[in-house]
């Protein structure tokens, strides 16, 4: 159950709920600075850009689109499939239905920042039902300045929606088990659902540990728990159909992979065929990876170089020690036990987002361990001078200490990395800006590239139909250009080069040289 503490020092001269808006809030409009200013409202890689080409076509109201004329040479795109026909991405469908909404509002970028804010809220539930208000907004306050939480926030990848479905489902879990809310376990069932279309096995390494214990208290509890955690399940359940049907809509096949239409190599398990490595994923190569993601997640948890866990073993080892203490390190350790059967570590791209959907746990863990050293300081009425002097200068030591984490976090580690995220594999907005500057509508780029990198910006703007203003197509020869322009009849047509990402694109009427 959780604790009721009295009013403390975080929530003496505000309201809880108005330090948790006030959390929300700067949570909002933090990440939506990211990604406007650092990411400029745009994919930077390819993960990215099917994410948002499928919420594109859900957008639309359908599940796929005609791959165009020419669609594998002239029209690709990066973890995009076209299979007989069909265009989608290669993705769950979770995600994109998300980001769909902020599509069809003209606001794609938007939707990673609201979900951030409402992570927060989400985190601070769960730390007010496992102990109290105080323990929760601490923890939605240090999770809101991590340097993994803020990059990912601003971007289009689907880690944060994620650990917003996963962390609910963790929240309403808990207050299932408590008999709160008629509609509770409904709702903890839909959104472990969620959780299941956006990231499976994110989701089910998240959830394993959950399964073990509501299957321990499903069989000896009472009859009234048990109809509880049954309807959780019932709720959660038709994810996995609804998954399969989504793959059988587009290729036919109820449990085929689409990751392996992309990359043959590119599945779960260990053994030769997973992963791109001769003689496959083995056993050393996922406890490196292991390690290599939890050794960047000691500075990418909290910003703190290194000491992200400092507060970890005071949670578990202080007074009062409770079995929930423990347990907040389950869900992560699981996700890594999980993850390590992927053939792939997370990369130092964005830090260790593989690992990112246990950090609300471990945020709200290190909250924990706080406030128990906070309880150490109280002042004692007994005992010897030179205790009581040490423990009555305990909090102020906690709270500079505190600080003086943060503050490295917020000049020394987080504005280095956004600027590694400027310009982003040199994606910028510039080719779409010096392309609408033309005023031609409507018009059809050629652009010469040899990656995709270099026309990224401009096919984020494409609309999956190519019916826009603006149509994007990559230089593929003579004879299929002349084929693109003839399928697109009554257009301008621009030919676009970037010989130097730092004077920008260049135009003309004319095919270059």
């Amino acid at each position: 159950m959780a604790e009721r503490s009295a009013t403390g020092p975080w929530t003496r001269l505000l309201s809880p709920r108005t330090l948790l808006l006030l959390i929300c809030l700067i949570t909002l409009l933090a990440t939506a600075a990211i990604a406007w200013f650092v990411f400029e409202g745009i994919p930077h890689v390819e993960d990215e850009v099917a994410y948002l080409f499928q919420a594109k076509v859900f957008a639309l109201g359908r599940l796929y689109v005609p791959t165009p004329p020419y669609g594998e040479e002239a029209f690709w795109i990066p973890f995009v499939l076209d299979v007989e026909g069909r265009r989608f991405s290669k993705y769950p469908p979770g995600f994109p239905l998300l980001l769909a909404v902020g599509v069809r509002l003209g606001a794609d970028w938007l939707v990673n920042p609201v979900l951030a804010a409402l992570l927060m809220a989400a985190l601070f539930g769960l730390g007010r039902s496992l102990y109290d208000e105080e323990t929760g907004l601490l923890a939605a306050a240090l999770g809101a300045t991590s340097p993994l939480f803020l990059v990912l926030a601003g971007t289009h990848m689907a880690h944060v929606a994620a650990a917003l479905a996963l962390t609910l489902f963790a929240w309403l879990y808990v207050r299932t088990l408590q008999g709160d809310g008629r509609a509770t376990p409904l709702l903890a069932g839909l959104a472990l659902g969620m959780a299941i279309l956006i990231r499976p096995l994110t989701a089910f390494g998240i959830a394993l540990p959950f399964a073990l214990h509501g299957l321990v208290r499903f069989l000896g509890g009472r009859r009234a728990q048990r109809r509880r955690l049954l309807i959780l399940a019932l709720a959660a359940l038709p994810a996995i159909p609804l998954y399969l049907l989504y793959n059988y809509a587009l290729v036919h096949r109820w449990m085929l992979s689409l990751y392996t239409l992309w990359w043959p190599y590119d599945r779960i398990g260990f053994g030769p065929g997973h992963g791109w490595r001769e003689g496959g994923h083995t056993p050393a190569i996922a406890y490196y990876n292991a390690l290599y993601d939890l050794g960047n997640l000691a500075t990418e948890l909290l910003g703190w170089p290194r000491l992200s866990w400092l507060f970890l073993p005071v949670a578990l080892l202080l007074p009062p020690r409770r079995r929930r203490d423990g347990a907040l390190l389950l869900p992560p350790l699981s996700l890594v036990l999980v993850q390590s059967t992927y053939w792939i570590a997370s990369g130092s791209l964005f830090g260790p987002r593989y690992q990112f959907e246990g950090s609300p746990f471990l945020w709200l863990l290190t909250a924990v361990g706080v406030r128990k050293l906070w309880a150490l300081g109280r002042p004692a009425g007994m005992g010897r001078t030179v205790l009581r002097r040490g423990r009555a200068a305990l909090r102020p030591l906690l709270v500079l200490l505190l600080l003086g984490l943060v503050l490295i976090n917020l000049t020394r580690v987080l504005p280095p990395k956004l600027a590694r995220m400027q310009g982003l594999y040199g994606v910028t907005r510039r080719p779409l800006e010096a392309v609408q500057a033309t005023g031609l509508r409507p018009v059809l780029v050629i652009v010469r590239a040899e990656r995709w990198l270099e026309y990224g910006a401009l096919l984020a703007h494409n609309d999956p139909l190519l019916r826009g203003e603006i149509v994007t197509a990559r230089d593929s020869g003579p004879e299929v250009n002349a084929g693109v322009i003839a399928a697109f009849p009554g257009r301008h047509v621009l030919w676009m080069t970037t010989p130097d990402p730092a004077t920008g694109p260049v135009l003309s009427l004319e095919p270059p040289p």
